[in-house]
């Protein structure tokens, strides 16, 4: 048995409308479905970009809010290891320990 409908996104891929379903599992991750087949992108990206252009409905077929993912952290980016060369051509005047 499928798992139920909670939405309906508008699928890049085949350019159809699918419609979003949660995993059976206990996670809160959200896939959809649609002519292409099952599409699960399980990233902190993916999860995202569902949310963001899902169109969400509740028991009466009203819309609802998008769900914020739950238990995902958005990479950081910006802080890089400098290496062992780097920290050595570094000209930060801080020591560690």
């Amino acid at each position: 048995m499928a798992n139920p409908t909670i939405g309906h996104i508008d699928c890049p891929i085949c350019k159809t409308e699918g419609e979003i379903r949660r995993y059976a599992t206990g996670t809160r991750k959200l896939y959809w479905y649609c002519q292409c087949g099952q599409i699960r992108p399980t990233s902190y990206e993916g999860q995202k970009f569902i949310n963001e252009n899902a169109r969400f409905i509740g028991e009466n077929g009203q819309p609802l809010r998008a769900v914020k993912p739950v238990n995902e952290t958005k990479p950081v980016n910006d802080v890089k290891d400098k290496g062992l060369l780097g920290w050595f051509l570094s000209d930060d005047d801080e020591v560690t320990a």
